[in-house]
């Protein structure tokens, strides 16, 4: 994630635009377990073309996916793909279509866990990390008297701490946001 945000904010620094595109095959494998032969053929049922199925075929058992397209990159894990790319015209947009249909676009997506917007702001994802860790620290202020100390430190390490540490890399340097 933090490769990916780096070369998003040296593309942006360029006054270029960057495209993304996310894959998310979770709920794929979810469906299938060892038989893949299942899912590719319900896709084909589904009027997936050659193409799409040729290509979901090779994914599927050799793990291994390719892109056509200039000036992209791909970043893999687990079930995830994301695909990026920039473009040096700003007042242009990119289109990323699948079978010749545009995919949707978005302001916001949650990408590995974060939640990225358009502008790198991160605002959504402190917002989410900020209601959590309100939640929770609730939770801990209700239960303290129940609890010795070193129960309280565990339960801070273990449900509190790492909503700061996930990524923290990536969005330590959002832009100052305001209180609502």
């Amino acid at each position: 994630m933090t490769f990916m945000v780096d070369k998003w904010l040296e593309a942006l620094d360029r006054k270029e635009i960057v495209g993304v595109a996310l894959l998310d095959f979770r709920k794929a494998f979810d469906m299938v377990d060892l038989d893949h032969a299942i899912l590719l053929h319900k896709l084909a049922a589904y009027g997936c073309s050659s193409a799409a199925l040729s290509w979901f075929t090779s994914y599927l058992s050799q793990r291994k996916q390719s892109l056509n397209c200039m000036h992209s990159a791909m970043s893999l894990y687990a079930d995830d793909s994301t695909t990026y790319m920039s473009g040096n015209n700003p007042t242009e947009t990119i289109n990323v279509l699948c079978d010749n249909h545009p995919l949707p676009t978005s302001n916001s997506e949650k990408i590995l866990g974060l939640i990225t917007d358009s502008e790198l702001t991160w605002e959504g994802h402190i917002t989410h990390i900020s209601s959590v860790v309100s939640n929770r620290l609730s939770l801990l202020q209700r239960i303290k008297h129940l609890l010795p100390l070193s129960a309280r430190k565990t339960f801070y390490n273990s449900y509190i701490l790492p909503h700061f540490n996930f990524c923290s890399t990536v969005f330590c340097q959002a832009k100052k946001i305001t209180n609502k």
